[in-house]
């Protein structure tokens, strides 16, 4: 074919079902044309998640040469996608391989590896030349292993029918089982051997080789090329005898780059070191000096061999390699064992792999040599991490130096023992490696503690989070001598304090509870269950608030709480000062908030009107209604002056303080006296204090006139009277 070859990948991955592996198949798939002479014929197109609406739209805005198709299949001959919901859509073989009858005269190869594609591939020949499917289930190592192998020598020049094989016998190289070989479907009078996606030339034997073929509906060749030892035979529709290749007689590069592949995996990936320095001498061993395949037999090689290692180590080395078809155990006609590598294409991968090592291990000794020759008993010239690393892979060096007699050391000048210095190295690595390790850790720490503090503080400053000591006093009020009494704090286990924010529409009146504020009672100011103070932590937003003090009763006795309106808070900027800002607080007692307090039955009574007796001139007054009011309790008396003196102490916290009277009437008015000048908000933030509100119109009334009864068949002689003791003939006057 002239001009570029165009490559479609596609990918159908189905969410309900386990993924393949395709990234990284077509990554293999890629380097396996990168490496190839005729890499630059090659153009590849990727597209993954394909839905059935895709197929026809990149077929033909591509018009590819060969489509690989990677995804999942199904025993019942189907192909699953994902629709444009993303759910799983089962399409037919037959209608997949419909799809390539618009493009028979552009499309040469199609590779569908896939599970159950068979029958896919079958009926694609209908439209292209070459169609690759699999029998039954296929894994992700499988696929990518056939697709380097395939790939490769097409990259190489070679035609579709050998790069189909070389695809197989990577396959079998790696251990893989039968029934995950593939199988190519060609179109009848179509020879595979002949289709060459690019015309490069290939060193080695050009002639295209022969495989065992079954002709069904069109010629499927069933991966039948196989090693040597392989006496497997199939259906034959000619006389003559196939031949039965191997990878190794094909020529190339590319079977060298597969087998220098896997020899290299399986030597330096799954084989440990005693393992692969047995292997070595193993190797070693059937290859004669002239480098060719010897024969050896059993006994005779576990017993050379064994002198160095361990006889279950051989043994298990011997085990593996046969397995990994790189050795053939062979029956002699005495009934004798023997051993030999499996080709003679072999042998130049399996000596340059030796020569390697022993170039290795000869490095190695060197190098322990030059670090021991520059010891001195005082300062040892130590090894690297990488050097030690060295010295670990090529086992018994240590021990072949340590055994070098006297005469050795002092030709050598060697002042430390080979042992004692790997020691020494492993110590000083492992030092330094562990004090890195802790400035590391320590450094990290450091750096994660610093960042949380910074956003811990970005957010105290943001939230404008301050820190305030609130010393809480209960007390009685002694009416005798018109005082606060403070009372043991041990006598109020269930005080409680909550911070409130102001009503957003009544700013003078307690709103919500404040979002995030932390309280907490301060152990270390309590001086005894005897002191009268107690000392509580809050950590809140600075600014306005309302303090609820609740649990101010003894012995289980309650009354509604406490409200102290609280003109600042600190915030953020002074949550950093030393000591902590302080507000004290005294609090009255539930016994304080229910003193002389007049319980008034609830009932109905009269309320407005002219009264009884009338006033002089009622015009102005509201007409009578009558109004139910539930049972209140109300003051036998007026707050004195004594009284709003205590509250007055709190006048830092709620900037409130004692009216200013005139010279005159500073002399009248004394601690017993009532208390007046005061604004209804300052009266109103006294009652809150006590736990009380101001009486209503309606409650004042009541509590002045009385209800329409005054107690059950008690009917009140002066229903509507303006005053207590007023009698029908006294008038009064308004105010």
């Amino acid at each position: 074919m002239a001009g570029v070859i165009r490559v479609l990948l596609l990918t159908a991955n189905s969410f309900s079902r386990v993924r393949v592996a395709s990234d990284k198949e077509f990554r293999v798939i890629e380097e396996s044309i990168r490496v190839s002479t005729a890499r630059d014929d090659f153009e590849l197109i990727n597209k993954g998640a394909v839905r059935p609406t895709d197929l026809l739209r990149y077929l033909n805005e591509h018009q590819p040469h060969v489509v690989h198709f990677s995804g999942h299949g199904e025993s019942s001959e189907q192909i699953v996608f994902v629709d444009n919901e993303g759910s799983p859509k089962q399409i037919s073989h037959q209608a997949f391989a419909k799809v390539f009858e618009p493009l028979c005269s552009t499309t040469r190869l199609a590779v569908f590896n896939t599970c159950f594609s068979s029958t896919l591939a079958r009926a694609a020949v209908q439209y292209v030349d070459c169609a690759i499917g699999v029998r039954r289930v296929i894994d992700d190592e499988a696929s990518i292993e056939f697709s380097r192998g395939f790939y490769l020598a097409l990259g190489y020049g070679y035609p579709v029918g050998v790069a189909f094989e070389q695809g197989v016998q990577a396959l079998r190289l790696h251990g893989i089982a039968e029934e995950q070989i593939p199988d190519l479907h060609v179109r009848r009078d179509i020879d595979p051997y002949k289709i060459h996606l690019v015309q490069h030339k290939v060193s080695g034997d050009s002639k295209s080789p022969t495989v065992r073929c079954s002709v069904r509906d069109g010629v499927q060749c069933t991966g039948s090329v196989s090693p040597v030892e392989d006496n497997a035979s199939s259906p034959r529709t000619t006389p003559d005898p196939p031949a039965q290749l191997s990878v190794c007689r094909t020529g190339g590069e590319a079977p060298k780059v597969i087998i220098e592949e896997y020899l290299g995996c399986v030597l330096n990936v799954e084989f440990n070191r005693p393992m692969r320095l047995a292997a070595q001498d193993i190797l070693r061993q059937l290859i004669s000096e002239r480098g060719v395949c010897q024969m050896q037999l059993h006994e005779a090689l576990i017993d050379e061999v064994s002198r160095r290692h361990k006889e279950q180590v051989v043994a298990q080395v011997l085990e593996a390699l046969r397995a990994r078809h790189l050795l053939d155990r062979v029956e002699l006609g005495d009934g004798t064992r023997a051993w030999k590598i499996t080709h003679e294409t072999l042998v130049p991968a399996v000596l340059s792999w030796v020569e390697l090592h022993s170039l290795l291990r000869q490095r190695v000794r060197a190098l322990v040599i030059y670090h021991l020759g520059r010891s001195r008993p005082n300062a040892p010239s130590l090894l690297t991490r990488s050097e030690l690393r060295e010295v670990r892979d090529q086992e018994g060096i240590i021990e072949e130096l340590a055994g070098q007699g006297p005469t050795d050391r002092h030709r050598f000048r060697w002042f430390l023992d080979p042992h004692d210095l790997i020691r020494r190295s492993q110590w000083t690595i492992r030092t330094r490696f562990g004090t890195a390790f802790a400035l590391l850790v320590f450094l990290a720490t450091t750096s994660t503690w610093c960042l949380w503090q910074w956003h811990c503080d970005q957010v105290l400053r943001k939230a404008n989070i301050g820190r305030v000591s609130l010393t809480l006093r209960v007390f009685d009020w002694d009416q005798l001598n018109q005082q606060p009494r403070f009372l043991p704090a041990g006598a109020f286990p269930h005080l409680t304090v909550t911070l409130y924010d102001p009503d957003p529409e009544r700013p003078n009146s307690p709103g919500n509870p404040v979002r995030g504020a932390k309280y907490r009672w301060d152990e270390t100011r309590a001086t005894g269950q005897s002191d009268p103070e107690r000392t509580m932590i809050i950590e809140a937003r600075g600014g306005r608030a309302f303090l609820r003090i609740g649990g101010r009763g003894r012995n289980g006795r309650g009354c509604p709480p406490s409200w102290i309106k609280v003109s600042w808070l600190p915030g953020y900027a002074e949550r950093r000062r030393e000591p902590i800002p302080e507000l004290s607080l005294i609090v009255p007692s539930c016994a304080t908030t229910l003193a002389r307090s007049i319980e008034i039955p609830g009932g109905v009574f009269y309320k407005s009107g002219p009264g009884n007796p009338p006033l002089e001139d009622p015009s102005n007054m509201e007409p009578e209604t009558l109004v139910n009011l539930a049972t209140f309790w109300i003051d036998d008396n007026e707050v004195t002056k004594a009284e709003y003196r205590a509250f007055v102490q709190l006048s830092p916290v709620t900037g409130r303080k004692l009216p200013r009277y005139p010279a005159i009437l500073s002399q009248v008015v004394g601690e017993k006296h009532p208390i007046t000048a005061l604004t209804w908000q300052e009266s109103r933030e006294y009652c809150r204090f006590l736990g009380k509100d101001l009486p209503t119109s309606a409650q004042w009334e009541k509590a002045a006139r009385g209800g329409i009864e005054l107690g059950p068949g008690r009917p009140n002689p002066i229903r509507a009277a303006i005053c207590p003791g007023a009698s029908k003939n006294t008038p009064l006057r308004p105010i």
